[in-house]
């Protein structure tokens, strides 16, 4: 498949201050390819390429940024009942280099149950407005880093009216960007952040007509 998307925004903010008066001005390009083969049957190869292209104008200078980024996912169906996936990308950037990130999920289904979980890393680079902002911007920003792991459940109960689905998670951040109060502009938020939770989701299907 071939996907191109384009975006463009062209925005006036006013407000009580000159520091709230100022124009933004930015698109994207994007360019995707993506193939998938099964190359027998208990496995398929899914991969492909994508490019995106940001440009913007800031305090009335032209800055811009691309990203190229090589994919590659692995699935694997083990037997009728436990499917693993394994994928990796690689993104280069501009302006900061490149940089690898990894997922691999697993779904085992058993007695009409089906358990899953995660595990993957991610990395934002930042943007243009972040980088640049006359206001705020700050050109030391680095990338921010995460890891997120999560695994859970979901079933069917009651003679198929109720569905049931339920995971606990942890999200872990670094160099997290941010304009905190009393900040004048965007910082890296050099301490590890953690969030962590609890998901509970239950469907009723009253009847045919309402669920």
């Amino acid at each position: 498949s071939f996907d191109y998307s384009y975006y463009n925004s062209d925005r006036d903010y006013y407000g009580p201050s000159a520091f709230d008066n100022y124009k933004a001005k930015g698109k994207r390009k994007f360019y995707s390819y993506k193939a998938s083969r099964n190359l027998n049957n208990n496995y398929k190869f899914v991969g492909g390429a994508d490019f995106t292209k940001d440009e913007a104008i800031i305090s009335n200078n032209n800055k811009s940024s691309d990203l190229t980024g090589l994919f590659l996912e692995n699935i694997f169906d083990l037997n009728n009942n436990l499917t693993v996936t394994l994928g990796a990308r690689q993104d280069s950037h501009s302006k900061f280099g490149d940089h690898t990130v990894y997922r691999s999920t697993f779904a085992l289904r058993n007695n009409g149950t089906t358990y899953g979980g995660s595990y993957g890393t991610g990395y934002r680079a930042p943007s243009l407005f972040e980088l640049f902002f006359a206001f705020g911007g700050n050109e030391n920003l680095k990338p921010e880093e995460s890891q997120n792991i999560d695994i859970g459940f979901s079933t069917t109960v009651s003679k198929n009216k109720i569905n049931l689905s339920g995971s606990i998670f942890k999200n872990t951040v670094e160099n997290r960007i941010d304009w905190p109060t009393g900040s004048p502009g965007y910082v890296q938020v050099t301490n590890k952040e953690e969030r962590q939770g609890i998901e509970i989701d239950i469907d009723y299907k009253i009847s045919d007509r309402y669920a």
